[in-house]
């Protein structure tokens, strides 16, 4: 079963992240379905795209646009699977919903896509703020493949951003930020 320009994918886990484990007791934290921040994110490449000539493998685990496992109300507030589910726990989804894959153990970005993790306010007395990260700087921790080779930045550069170009994941545990590569507009030297 291939598509000619799809990947096929199942979830890993379940289809929404509602729960923790909190001193041994699993706590629900959402119930609603509407929170596209609790919706997985995590899938495994079943098929590949009859014409795809890129770096994903079956068998990598991708990390998808959150719509793709999402269920929906209908009009008649009927629940539904997204337009890209198939069936049983496959999923046809076009190249650009997937951000990111990991092939071989190591995550990297794909096609235009990059990740920046947030930096820690700095502390200023004068400046009373109760934000906890500096606005639109960051490290890159997963570049795209443009950044690397036509701009020379590596996991590990400090960049600035565009305003409202951030989009939160959480990988592997760590809050990072899925932005086009386009967004990232400066290389800082230091902050």
């Amino acid at each position: 079963m291939k598509s000619p320009y799809n990947f096929v994918v199942s979830p890993i886990g379940e289809q929404y992240t509602n729960t923790k484990n909190i001193g041994g007791v699993e706590v629900t934290f959402n119930t609603s379905l509407d929170l596209a921040k609790y919706v997985n994110r995590i899938a495994v490449v079943i098929e590949l795209p009859i014409y795809y000539k890129g770096d994903v493998k079956v068998g990598d685990i991708v990390v998808l646009h959150h719509n793709v496992f999402r269920t929906y109300h209908d009009m008649k507030g009927r629940q539904t699977k997204s337009p890209e589910f198939f069936r049983d726990d496959l999923y046809i989804v076009s190249q650009d919903r997937i951000y990111l894959y990991k092939s071989n153990g190591i995550w990297k970005s794909h096609l235009n896509y990059c990740f920046v993790k947030p930096i820690a306010r700095i502390q200023n007395e004068l400046l009373h703020s109760t934000e906890k990260e500096e606005k639109h700087v960051g490290v890159i921790v997963y570049p795209s493949k443009y950044q690397e080779g036509k701009l020379n930045l590596k996991s590990g550069s400090f960049v600035a951003f565009t305003k409202n170009s951030e989009y939160e994941f959480d990988i592997d545990g760590e809050k990072v930020y899925r932005m086009y590569d386009r967004d990232v507009v400066i290389e800082l030297n230091e902050l």
